[in-house]
């Protein structure tokens, strides 16, 4: 057998010096030499990749392997030799593929692209608008140009078109007088863009397309972008023009050759594809610019630390290492933007709000009617926005914490453009000093600044769309924030509804929580029960009417009594006169008949329905009153869980009318009405002591002010009663005891006076 039978026996196919699976005619896999045969790939079983030698002691009839190698080189020819204003005087300017890589240079740069490469298209024929990457070798020399064909989207076109060669293609030969029949074998060793190589110092970066070193050189010039053309060919070039260089390989994802050479030659190796589950046999220019690519901010972060010329390091992992640790768990609001920079005031928040409505002044919040945009700068710091796996909140992970710097930083540079970077700079020193969060400074000065300064796409991912701003300066806990928020949201929205509730009292009509005040029975119960009370105190003891079916009823029976009143609704004073008169003048059973009400007690209670005027005037003063003092109101809560939050439940507000009223409006156990509860050392003391107790502990309390101001007036009322001795029948009331012991009577208001005006 000779060797070219036993090659064959294997499952391959020998053309010429180029070896074929014979199952797959259109692709080489490997390649003949006068004493020895290569493959490319390490799929090539019973045979190992790379270097096979002849075995003289299996292996006979070298002669005619010698014979056969003579012959099917007898039409070729090795004297390819077209100079480079020749393939410029055959081919044009554009190709689909350059315009595809100068609109994304746009978008990402604000600039056409340079082409480092000098690459052409196809003028005509078949291959109209494919690309052409010329070889160059270290000396500048045209050796020949790789043919390949692209879509509008850069994505290549592999159906019905296979890569050709400059020196191949058959009208190319044409244009350049060669016969179309000569075969012409170039030997291509080496790199695409290996002539950009001489007389530079830059850290060189070898990736396998051509198509990959162009969109790269575009990005990130100062760096040595070059190309192999294939996985297997990186050993076959010049790889000594590398030695004293730093060489970073970029292996397509999910392949394993390259990391054996890198260790072998010294070369650093970039797997961060694989490290994000890239698609097998993707490279850099699939994600280059797909920012939906999770590994997107990490592949541009160590790109841009090669491509800064500044740099001065070793090119490995701990180089390029953020360092980020949280040191601690804090809930702590924290900002680390300064108000001034060199006597000048950084601007720090833009906003549209002036095209919106304020309908709302809390105690710490403005509330508007629509959300607007704003960009703001300033971020939480120590927010608590993640979670482990026990749903604790954790803080920033290394992800979040850089994208919230991005947004911090391309902020400042939008609104302070002549002085961002500094703003910055001192931004971040503040953030690692005062901050829970440890960071390599030198990192984001010298690797994300200059991505983000670079970076030309516009902010609309940072906008928030929200209807309050904070009106106070004090930093507080992320929790007190929360909450101050939504106290003033409740108080906006309670001040709507009782402005509603202000205007249908002016019709004096039956009150419908839900479509009068927009009070569902879900929203009533979340902290709107006592408004909800007023309005069944109104439609009961001022309209006569439970329900809303009751009171159309009650409508339609005083309609037809026409000689009662022609005035609705019934409950004015004339109604309720004529009303009377309609009772006492004719039989319950008439005015049924009259009426088509049947039921007698429902027909009775109409005619004798007396509005409460008290009731009245009692529920329009209490609403205007809440109205006046709506952000000092004070809001109840209570706890929903296990965890610390609450959840609004109600409100209180004491109207300081007088000291017997005071006294009256607590209707409880004094000591409990202001959280106070006696403790254990205060117990069997004097009520003096206690009282005096009550009142310095709630001056330390945080409250409303006019809150406060009622409260101690409380306090000090029952500290003065008890410190003048009143005297009942003889004896000294201790005021406390007293209290405590008639609180029932309290709730009777006549019953109450009457006690209190005996002291």
């Amino acid at each position: 057998m000779n060797n070219l039978s036993y090659i064959e026996s294997k499952g391959f196919r020998v053309k010429g010096r180029y070896i074929y699976k014979a199952s797959k005619l259109t692709k080489v896999i490997g390649k003949l030499n006068d004493t020895n045969f290569y493959f490319f790939s390490d799929n090539v079983y019973p045979f190992k990749q790379g270097v096979n030698y002849f075995d003289r002691t299996t292996l006979t009839d070298g002669k005619v392997y010698k014979q056969y190698i003579k012959k099917s080189t007898e039409n070729e020819r090795t004297d390819f030799n077209v100079r480079f204003d020749k393939y410029i005087d055959v081919t044009k300017s554009n190709s689909i593929f350059y315009t595809y890589v100068n609109s994304q240079t746009r978008k990402w740069l604000s600039k056409n692209s340079v082409n480092h490469f000098d690459i052409r298209g196809i003028a005509d024929g078949y291959m109209e608008d494919s690309v052409c990457f010329p070889f160059f070798n270290y000396d500048g020399n045209f050796k020949t140009a790789q043919i390949i064909r692209y879509k509008e989207d850069g994505k290549r076109v592999k159906e019905g078109f296979n890569t050709n060669w400059f020196h191949s293609y058959k009208p190319i030969k044409k244009e350049l007088g060669l016969k179309e029949s000569d075969k012409y074998s170039v030997k291509i060793d080496c790199f695409f863009g290996e002539n950009l190589l001489n007389g530079s110092d830059n850290i060189v970066g070898i990736v396998e397309a051509p198509k990959t070193a162009v969109i790269l050189k575009e990005i990130y010039p100062n760096i040595d972008w070059i190309a192999t053309a294939g996985e297997s060919n990186l050993k076959s070039k010049n790889l000594g023009l590398l030695e004293d260089r730093k060489v970073i390989l970029f292996p397509d994802a999910q392949t394993t050759q390259w990391n054996k050479i890198g260790g072998e030659y010294g070369f650093n190796v970039c797997n961060i594809l694989d490290k994000y589950n890239a698609g097998a046999g993707s490279d850099l220019a699939d994600y280059i610019f797909d920012s939906s690519f999770d590994g997107y901010a990490e592949l541009h972060e160590y790109l841009f630390a090669l491509n800064d010329g500044d740099f001065n390091f070793e090119i490995d992992a701990s180089a390029l290492d953020f360092q980020f640790n949280r040191k601690k768990d804090d809930s702590f609001y924290f900002t680390a933007v300064p108000y001034f920079y060199k006597g000048k005031k950084v601007l720090m928040q833009e906003d549209d709000s002036q095209l919106s409505n304020k309908i709302f002044t809390g105690k710490h919040f403005v509330i508007y009617s629509d959300k607007y945009k704003i960009l703001n700068a300033q971020v939480d710091w120590h927010k608590q926005d993640t979670k482990n796996e026990f749903g604790e909140l954790m803080g920033f992970n290394e992800v979040n914490f850089k994208f919230h710097l991005q947004k911090c930083f391309r902020i400042l540079k939008k609104l302070n453009p002549d002085n961002y970077k500094g703003v910055f700079k001192k931004t971040i020193k503040s953030l690692k000093r005062n901050s829970n969060f440890s960071f390599n400074l030198k990192y984001v000065e010298n690797v994300l600044v200059p991505m983000w300064d670079l970076w030309n796409e516009d902010l609309k991912r940072f906008y928030k769309h929200r209807d309050w701003r904070y009106n106070n300066s004090e930093q507080v806990t992320r929790k007190e924030f929360a909450i101050f928020l939504n106290d003033d949201k409740y108080r906006s929205k309670l001040n709507i509804r009782l402005k509603a509730f202000k205007d249908v009292l002016k019709d004096k009509r039956f009150i419908h929580s839900e479509t009068d005040l927009g009070l569902s029975k879900y929203t009533a119960s979340r902290g709107y029960s006592k408004i909800t009370d007023l309005v069944k105190q109104w439609n009961t003891e001022v309209i006569g009417a439970k329900t809303y079916k009751t009171w159309n009823l009650k409508n339609e029976f005083f309609s037809k009594l026409r000689s009662c009143t022609k005035k609705l609704p019934p409950y004015i004073e004339d109604s309720y006169i004529v009303a009377t008169k309609m009772y006492n003048q004719k039989s319950i059973s008439e005015i049924s008949a009259m009426t088509g009400v049947t039921n007698r007690k429902t027909v009775k209670d109409f005619l004798t329905f007396k509005p409460s005027r008290d009731s009245e005037l009692q529920i329009q003063k209490g609403i205007s009153f809440l109205l006046d003092n709506i952000t000092d109101i004070e809001l109840l809560r209570m706890k929903t869980g296990k965890d610390s939050s609450t959840r609004i439940v109600g409100f209180k507000h004491i109207e300081p009318i007088n000291d017997q009223v005071f006294l009256y409006g607590h209707k409880m156990e004094w000591s409990k009405s202001f959280g106070l509860p006696i403790p254990e050392e205060m117990k069997g003391r004097t009520s003096e002591v206690i009282l005096r107790y009550a009142i310095m502990k709630l001056k330390r309390e945080d409250l409303p002010p006019s809150v406060l101001d009622s409260e101690l007036k409380h306090l000090n009322l029952l500290y003065k009663m008890s410190l003048d001795g009143n005297n009942r029948k003889g004896k000294r009331i201790d005021m406390v005891t007293y209290v405590n012991s008639q609180k029932e009577t309290f709730y009777n208001q006549e019953k109450f006076l009457q006690e209190a005006s005996s002291f």
